[in-house]
C-alpha cells in the first residue's frame, strides 16, 4: 500500500479506539518502511528491491517486529513512571503494535506479501490483488499501483474518504496532550480531491487511451 493509506488507516483506528495514541499509531504504521527510507533507497538503486521484504529488511514487515517495538515503547514509558505499570505505557505500546500490524496486513494484499510468521517461517504470504513493482522504479510503481489495477485505488480511496469524513465530522485531533484543529474545508477537499486523483486518471488511462503499464 502507499504511505498515504498507511497514514489514513491510523486516523480511522484513533477514531474508533479513542484511547490509542495517534503519534504511536503513525510511527508504528510507518516503521516497517523505516519511515519511508527503505522505499527511497530501493527507488534510487542503493538497495535491491528483494531486500525490502526479504531477509535483510523484511523482518520489519513481520508480527515479531511489531511486538518488538511495542515492547520498547512499553518499557520506555514504564521507566518514565519509575517502573510502575500504567495505562500510558499500555496504550502507547498497543498503539504502535496496531500501527505496525496494520501496515504489514495492508502490504500483504500485493503479490509479494510479507513474512508474517518469521522467525518460524520465512515464507512470504501475499493475497495478490495487485503486483508488487518496487523493482520497476518509482514512476512505474506509482502509476501501476494507483491506476494499473482496480483493487489498489479502491482500497486506498476507501481509507482516504473514511479518514476525511472522520476529520470533517470531528476536526479536533489529539496529539499527545495537545489538540490540533483541522479545518473542515481541508478535510472535505482532501476527500474529494483524492477520489478524483485516483479515479479520473484510472478511467482515462485504462479505458480511453488504453495505456500499457508494462
Amino acid at each position: 500500500m502507499s504511505w498515504l493509506a498507511h497514514f489514513t488507516e491510523q486516523v480511522i483506528f484513533k477514531k474508533h479506539m479513542p484511547k490509542l495514541d495517534l503519534r504511536w499509531l503513525l510511527l508504528g504504521g510507518m516503521a516497517p518502511d523505516a519511515l519511508g527510507l527503505l522505499k527511497i533507497l530501493i527507488y534510487t538503486r542503493v538497495l535491491e528491491y528483494e531486500q525490502h521484504r526479504g531477509m535483510e529488511f523484511g523482518v520489519m514487515h513481520t508480527l515479531f517486529f511489531g511486538f518488538f517495538i511495542a515492547g520498547i515503547v512499553y518499557f520506555y514509558y514504564l521507566r518514565k513512571n519509575n517502573w510502575i505499570r500504567n495505562d500510558v505505557a499500555i496504550m502507547c505500546s498497543v498503539s504502535v503494535l496496531i500501527g505496525e500490524v496494520s501496515h504489514i496486513i495492508s502490504d500483504s494484499f500485493d503479490s509479494k506479501g510479507c513474512m508474517l510468521l518469521w522467525p518460524y517461517l520465512t515464507e512470504q504470504y501475499g493475497i495478490g490483488f495487485w503486483e508488487y513493482r518496487a523493482h520497476y522504479g518509482l514512476s512505474n510503481d506509482f502509476m501501476y499501483f494507483h491506476w494499473g489495477n482496480a483493487w489498489a485505488p479502491m482500497i486506498e480511496c476507501f481509507f482516504a474518504t473514511w479518514a476525511a469524513y472522520i476529520l470533517y465530522k470531528n476536526p479536533n485531533i489529539e496529539w499527545g496532550n495537545k489538540i490540533i484543529k483541522i479545518k473542515k474545508v481541508w478535510a472535505r477537499n482532501f476527500g474529494i480531491g483524492y477520489t478524483a486523483f485516483l479515479w479520473i486518471p484510472y478511467f482515462i488511462l485504462n479505458y480511453i487511451i488504453e495505456y500499457n503499464f508494462g
